[in-house]
């Protein structure tokens, strides 16, 4: 999922990570030659990350070199989400998935891209997600291909974004959602106990 973000942004998420990883003072030399970047790229980054992160703290040593400062109670699973939440790829990706037939008009107003900008970003974003039989296609936009795989993708990408369920629905929409879970579940029991299978518990249900 990682490769569908911009390249600046998997590059800042290694850095990240190799931070996080280390848990101890570092040279940006030695995170510059694992990363394949010049530590005056890392050095921009890292005033980048700070205000982005937040309360992720790097701090800088001419002495020792560089590490991550975080509260105990945060983790990395912060830092993909806010990485998904601000990246204008899977803002597109989830557009298009949450409505059909998207216009050019809608995706310039709400990611504020110009036309040659969205071009490169599809075509990019398409490479990579034919990987999984996905595509973008365009006039009007929308996700297409397998549609399991698509199901898959973005459960997935529900998953890191929204961690804690705070999904990006009304309170109708998820009540409708929890009333097909729950008549999935029931059927799911009858034929279970047919079979002689497992059948679906409650903690399965939410």
């Amino acid at each position: 999922m990682r490769r569908i973000l911009a390249p600046a942004r998997q590059r800042q998420l290694l850095f990240i990570e190799t931070l996080i990883d280390n848990d101890d003072w570092i040279t940006l030399a030695s995170i510059s030659q694992k990363i394949g970047c010049s530590e005056r790229i890392l050095k921009n980054d890292i005033t980048d990350l700070n205000l982005l992160f937040a309360p992720f703290s790097i701090d800088t040593s001419r002495k020792n070199g560089v590490r991550i400062e975080y509260p105990v109670n945060y983790s990395i699973d912060y830092i993909y989400t806010v990485f998904l939440q601000e990246s204008i790829e899977f803002r597109l990706l989830e557009m298009l998935f949450s409505a059909k037939d998207v216009s050019e008009s809608d995706i310039y107003e709400t990611l504020y891209i110009s036309d040659s900008s969205l071009k490169r970003l599809i075509n990019r974003v398409n490479v990579i997600l034919a990987e999984h039989s996905i595509y973008i296609s365009t006039k009007p936009y929308n996700l297409c291909g397998d549609e399991l795989a698509i199901r898959n993708f973005i459960t997935h990408y529900y998953g890191e974004k929204y961690p804690r369920g705070n999904l990006p629905y009304s309170t109708e929409q998820l009540n409708f959602l929890t009333a097909v879970f729950k008549r999935f579940a029931k059927k799911n029991r009858y034929h279970a106990e047919l079979s002689r299978c497992q059948p679906v518990t409650f903690s399965d249900l939410i």
